[in-house]
């Protein structure tokens, strides 16, 4: 597990300019959760994080301005469209 955060760091500090956007889906759980974890840890990146359970996400109060959660549910075509909205947004203009 500390090789793949080391590795993590390395390519975090290589490829990460001033603003680093990563958008995560499945953030509420599993390897979603702890990536999600991780790479808050970086003070340059900024996380959407698509969740079915919004609560259990991997933000923390402190990573408020840097960390975006929204509901995913993939069985709903709605919920998927406005994830997609979300990500272009974010991608794009940073809300």
């Amino acid at each position: 597990r500390r090789c793949a955060e080391g590795r993590l760091e390395k390519l975090l500090e290589e490829h990460v300019g001033e603003e680093g956007r990563v958008v995560i889906t499945g953030a509420d759980r599993g390897i979603g959760k702890e990536l999600g974890r991780l790479l808050l840890r970086h003070p340059r990146v900024s996380l959407l994080l698509g969740c079915l359970d919004p609560s259990a996400a991997a933000a923390g109060d402190d990573n408020e301005k840097r960390c975006r959660i929204s509901p995913l549910e993939l069985l709903d075509f709605d919920s998927v469209q406005r994830f997609a909205e979300d990500v272009h947004d974010f991608l794009i203009d940073g809300e």
